[in-house]
């Protein structure tokens, strides 16, 4: 038709540029166990040095300073029986950062997160317990640490570092 004009609407589409991270998973992350020495007497703690890092892919996991107060950071040490006898956190002695909310967030390749915590030989297993006031006899212990990655619990643990206690 002479004249008429035709007029089509477009939609522009529209694109979502959030993707979300995939949960961070235990594999992707190394954890790192230490202690200052392997042979400790009577009257000397126990340095215990951990480190994590991210050696995966960025994803979406728990980030927080270490501690264990944050249900984050797990140290423990065992007996020859494989029997926990201190856990970091349960001790009166263990002293944590303070803990920031916690809150699941992207975690990029290549973090690390570090954390030092003393065992003075105390008897301690679990939070909540009641701590003995004797320190752990002489003999070979096992020192175990992990880190809750997720709130679903992907938890990456260290190797063990095994510990002897002598007069």
């Amino acid at each position: 038709m002479p004249g008429a004009t035709m007029t089509t609407a477009v939609t522009a589409p529209v694109f979502n540029t959030t993707i979300p991270l995939p949960s961070c998973t235990a594999p992707a992350f190394a954890v790192r166990l230490a202690t200052d020495r392997a042979d400790y007497s009577s009257d000397e703690s126990v340095l215990i040095s951990m480190t994590v890092t991210n050696v995966g892919p960025r994803c979406s996991g728990i980030e927080a300073p270490f501690a264990n107060a944050c249900g984050v950071a797990t140290v423990t040490a065992s007996d020859a029986a494989g029997t926990t006898i201190w856990q970091a956190g349960a001790s009166p002695s263990t002293v944590f950062p303070s803990c920031p909310a916690i809150a699941q967030q992207p975690i990029p390749t290549g973090w690390t997160g570090s954390l030092q915590v003393t065992w003075s030989k105390d008897i301690c297993p679990e939070s909540g317990s009641q701590c003995s006031q004797q320190s752990a006899p002489n003999g070979t212990y096992t020192i175990l640490g992990s880190y809750n990655l997720t709130e679903g619990g992907a938890t990456p643990k260290s190797q063990p570092v095994i510990v002897t206690l002598s007069d």
